[in-house]
């Protein structure tokens, strides 16, 4: 199976035609005598997800219709790298079929089997994130943290055993909130680890908790602002994916709505807090953010950081005529390979139901 990539195509004079059926993207580079010259390559369709359009670049009506033809999304972003509009060929068929097949899979043996997956994903790279942050620290910092490891440790296990212990044909009540449960119980311990390396074990007051002082310190801030961009990121690889971002298993938004962005970012949540917390510890200055009234809030400073470094570790494109970073070390790339592969599973899971007989 061939791995879709985005193409992302940046701010610099492109062209994309067509060339014996495959895109010819030629970027205009200027050498040192001031002259340009083009540089090109010629991009299978069967290696392309998306084309990602910013700048000065131009495509030919030919390469919109071969990108219709084979499904390929076309997005055009602005100067900040956000989306402006999206076109793409539905195949509504293709759609219905993948659809019905999240909402069956989603309610019963398949879904629980992924939420559970997912959790569990969860669970140990919280615990990873702590050892991280536990390691190069001494002191007083040290003396507060490896009670609060062994505690994840501790509810790792127990919640592992839990989680094996869930099993059902279908989905009940009963079973989502024993999976709220288990990721609330970890939430506790994991984010007062947070907290006591961002005061660096000097603050005594006890950590209030994520769900009931959103906003009234500078963490929480932060936190609440990198996980609205990893939903966005999760969201739209999704829909790239051809996922129904509303169908899910057990997870549901503060309106009350079913979200299966929520469910699947799970094991990606600890990508943006270990940004949240670089900021914290080595980045943000007062001018970043502001505070009034006991709510802290980013300025257009400390949002132009949180971009920058966001794009950096978390949403590095990559262009045709730039080294591929490895799939493995881009925390975006993960997400969309891993939201196609769970589109695919779900495809060929259709695939091999038996059609009922038509009466």
């Amino acid at each position: 199976m061939i791995n879709k990539v985005d193409l992302y195509l940046p701010n610099e004079q492109i062209d994309i035609t067509v060339h014996n059926g495959s895109f010819l993207v030629k970027a205009r580079s200027t050498n040192e005598l001031g002259q340009q010259s083009p540089v090109q390559q010629e991009v299978p369709t069967a290696t392309v997800g998306s084309f990602m359009l910013q700048g000065q670049g131009q495509i030919s009506i030919e390469a919109l219709q071969l990108a219709a033809q084979k499904h390929i999304e076309l997005w055009l972003l602005n100067e900040k790298n956000q989306p402006l509009a999206r076109m793409w060929h539905s195949h509504p068929p293709k759609m219905a079929r993948l659809w019905r097949q999240q909402l069956q899979a989603t309610q019963g043996a398949q879904g629980l089997a992924l939420a559970k997956k997912w959790l569990q994903q969860e669970l140990y790279q919280r615990q990873a994130h702590v050892q991280q942050l536990l390691t190069p620290r001494q002191g007083i910092l040290g003396a507060k943290l490896e009670p609060l490891l062994a505690q994840l440790n501790a509810q790792l296990k127990a919640q592992q055993a839990t989680l094996n212990a869930i099993s059902a044909p279908q989905v009940s009540t009963a079973i989502q909130q024993q999976l709220q449960a288990v990721q609330q119980q970890s939430n506790a311990a994991y984010f007062e680890a947070l907290h006591w390396v961002w005061q660096n074990g000097q603050e005594t007051a006890p950590y209030p908790g994520r769900g009931q002082a959103q906003h009234l310190n500078l963490l929480d801030a932060l936190l609440t602002h990198v996980e609205g961009k990893l939903q966005t990121l999760v969201e739209r690889s999704l829909l790239l994916a051809g996922m129904h971002p509303y169908i899910s298993t057990w997870q549901q938004d503060p309106q009350g709505q079913e979200s299966l962005v929520l469910e699947f970012m799970a094991p990606y949540t600890v990508y943006a807090h270990a940004c949240a917390m670089h900021l914290l510890l080595h980045e943000v200055k007062p001018i970043h953010y502001t505070e009034q009234k006991g709510h802290y809030a980013l300025t257009e400073q400390g949002h132009k950081l949180l971009n920058k470094h966001w794009v950096e570790h978390i949403q590095k494109g990559h262009s045709p005529f730039k080294p591929k970073p490895a799939a493995a070390t881009v925390p975006a790339m993960q997400i969309r390979h891993a939201a196609h592969a769970l589109a695919t599973t779900l495809m060929q899971a259709s695939a091999a139901t038996p059609k009922s007989p038509v009466a």
